[in-house]
């Protein structure tokens, strides 16, 4: 059975992920899952090395939906990003 993750990064104190909730939301996803990493930079942290981005590749299955509400939220690297495309 496949699911619909959110994965959500918030690099500052100051953001909060629930505007990429909402704006997500608004584009008609519904989630089974919203996956958050707070306080992590994109441009320094690889997705695979953060918290949650560890998570989120331990969780995600074939079949599933991961929904991203801007791709920089991935990361802010090229190669990093495309790598995990790729995974």
């Amino acid at each position: 059975m496949s699911r619909t993750i959110l994965y959500a990064r918030v690099s500052t104190e100051d953001q909060n992920s629930s505007n990429q909730l909402a704006q997500a939301e608004a584009a008609g996803f519904t989630f089974d899952k919203v996956v958050v990493d707070h306080g992590v930079s994109g441009v320094s942290v690889p997705l695979a090395e953060r918290p949650e981005g560890k998570r989120l590749f331990d969780m995600l299955h074939r079949g599933d939906v991961l929904v991203v509400r801007w791709v920089d939220r991935l990361g802010r690297n090229y190669q990093d990003v495309t790598d995990v495309i790729r995974h």
